[in-house]
């Protein structure tokens, strides 16, 4: 909003912003005589066209892009929703055990990529070939100082489970090295010989029961009738930073952008159905200004969380209303797949939760008038 700044008897107005129209006749209404009013709003329109000309890009020109995102209230405050909500929820291995974990694994029998060529004591040519040399080695059995205790442990000990405790880990991976030995008849020297690969393997498992926790608890905290306390407001919001726009790489064709909050544009490329979709969004009038939002920089961008990682959606837009658009670009091949899916529903339910403020849209391919038609109207 430009202020007044009295000189004497003259008025200097300052103005740091894009100011608007409405501001100039908010201004202008203060004006007595009507010659003044009307040479103060010629040369502010003047001055703020020569501005334009010098700072080609919203952000140059002051111009603030925020987002609300997910909160959630706890005792009466709001904090950033992150994945610490998720895995600070208690999780327990012993929720697997009825689950049957040896399903793929050492269930093919070692392929020996090698063979063997010698001479008899007549000199003759020998040779035998891998899987001859795989069928003796299976007969070796590695049992001297193992026992199936003693390969439980040391699976456990070089498998890093911090948040697991010794009691959960070794119980789990005695049931997962007894379905090997009882359930699919491997011995306990085959186990022993290849613990390298049984301890990959049951490294693999947990991790898979930490995902399906976690993925639990995330539905459990957003989409659970009782999660009232999930919200999304303006009191809590991420603001681009106007100065920094970490681009790992810049778009060619960034000329032909008009609103770009930045004068470049970051990681889009010069050609294809995605950089047709940013064309589109820049020439919507009720665009005010829009950012390719950048992948995986968390501190400069956009994010919404997911059960396993973070949404960096392709496109966040400022309209001219003061609403927020979101835009997540997928091909029509990729709309219906479960990554497509899973970012659509955290998507509805950031902009469900946001009270009609932010609106979200994944166009299936080049279907660009679904902008137009999100929630009914974007204007």
């Amino acid at each position: 909003m430009p202020t007044l700044t009295w000189i004497g008897k003259e008025a200097v107005v300052n103005h740091h912003q894009e100011v608007t129209e409405s501001e100039i006749a908010q201004v202008a209404a203060g004006f007595v005589m009507e010659a003044n009013r009307e040479q103060f709003i010629a040369e502010v329109r003047a001055n703020t066209q020569a501005v334009d000309q010098i700072f080609t890009s919203p952000a140059e020109r002051g111009v603030r892009l925020a987002v609300p995102v997910f909160c959630i209230e706890r005792q009466g405050k709001l904090e950033l929703l992150d994945e610490t909500h998720f895995l600070e929820r208690p999780w327990s291995l012993r929720d697997f055990l009825a689950e049957d974990q040896t399903g793929g694994i050492m269930t093919e029998q070692p392929q020996a990529a090698y063979g063997e060529v010698g001479l008899t004591e007549q000199g003759k040519v020998y040779w035998k070939f891998g899987d001859e040399l795989a069928d003796e080695l299976k007969l070796i059995e590695v049992t001297e100082n193992w026992s199936e205790v003693r390969l439980i442990d040391w699976v456990d000990r070089n498998i890093p489970h911090p948040d697991i405790s010794a009691d959960e880990s070794g119980v789990f991976i005695s049931a997962m090295l007894g379905g090997l030995i009882q359930n699919k008849g491997l011995p306990l020297g085959r186990l022993v010989r290849e613990r390298f690969a049984v301890r990959d393997s049951v490294e693999e498992r947990i991790e898979a029961c930490r995902k399906q926790a976690r993925a639990k608890a995330f539905q459990e905290v957003l989409f659970a009738e009782e999660t009232g306390a999930i919200k999304v407001s303006a009191a809590e919001v991420f603001a681009f930073d106007p100065d920094r726009y970490p681009a790992r790489w810049v778009c060619e064709r960034s000329s032909d952008f008009k609103k770009h909050y930045h004068r470049q544009v970051g990681e889009l490329g010069d050609k294809g159905e995605e950089f047709e979709c940013a064309l589109f969004l820049d020439q919507l009038p009720q665009v005010k200004t829009w950012v390719r939002n950048l992948e995986r920089q968390p501190e400069f961008s956009f994010w919404l969380p997911t059960a396993t990682d973070r949404f960096y959606p392709d496109f966040v837009c400022q309209l001219a209303d003061g609403r927020v658009l979101v835009v997540e670009f997928k091909g029509e091949d990729r709309w219906s797949n479960d990554d497509s899916r899973e970012k659509r529903r955290i998507g509805e339910l950031w902009a469900e939760r946001s009270g009609g403020e932010c609106l979200v849209i994944m166009p299936q391919g080049t279907d660009f008038a679904a902008i137009q038609r999100v929630n009914g109207r974007i204007a």
